[in-house]
């Protein structure tokens, strides 16, 4: 796939109803997962669902020390298998809008 595609939207009035019943796992799987297939994104190459990644930052106070809670994704769209160049992470109608804006995440250093 050369380039990113870009990921049609369902039209609002045929499923505005139906979306505020579902958990955002269902949201994935019903709307994001096909909307992306039909972008021409491969599943097997291309996509990676609920994935880890990052272990959590590493707090350290005098001699004790902890990770901080880890990081997870609903899906990874990957240009080339190690290199990801996309997050998508989904919210359930339960959360208002504001809270669907997200930072982007940050890559960490190793």
């Amino acid at each position: 796939m050369s380039g990113i595609a870009a990921v049609k939207a369902y039209p609002i009035t045929k499923t505005k109803s139906v979306k505020k019943s579902l958990s955002e796992r269902d949201i994935c799987t019903k709307f994001i997962t096909p909307a992306l297939l039909s972008a021409g994104w491969d599943l097997h190459a291309q996509i990676r669902e609920e994935v880890t990644f990052t272990k959590g930052r590493i707090i350290v106070r005098g001699k004790l020390h902890s990770r901080g809670e880890s990081k997870r994704a609903d899906h990874i769209l990957y240009y080339r298998p190690i290199i990801p160049i996309a997050l998508i992470e989904a919210k359930d109608p339960t959360h208002a809008a504001a809270a669907r804006r997200t930072k982007p995440h940050r890559r960490q250093s190793r």
